[in-house]
């Protein structure tokens, strides 16, 4: 019975440190991204709405202005003539405009 807490302890041991691993590896390769208030940011487009998608047409929606940040990673955007987009929008879909 002895035994059997060693290999339990052993064995728990072991899976943190896979999990440390693991998250290390993940970690190295997350690029942070933050966008302030004001900054003009694209926007993913989604194509399972587009008729006509080919490999040719444009990933990138033209620049919107990020106007609020309800949630940390959750940007609301409006359109170049103020107009406010009607949800808002995860940090993976958007990156920043580069004029």
């Amino acid at each position: 019975m002895d035994t059997v807490d060693e290999w339990r302890f052993e064995a728990t041991e072991s899976m943190a440190q896979v999990r440390e691993a693991a998250s290390k590896f993940y970690n190295a390769r997350v690029k942070a991204r933050e966008f302030c208030v004001g900054d003009w940011i694209l926007k993913n487009k989604e194509f399972k709405c587009l008729a006509h998608y080919n490999k040719l047409t444009p990933k990138w929606e033209s620049p919107y202005k990020m106007v609020g940040v309800p949630h940390p990673g959750v940007y609301v955007l409006t359109e170049k003539c103020g107009k406010k987009l009607p949800r808002t929008f995860n940090v993976m879909h958007l990156r920043k405009c580069q004029f």
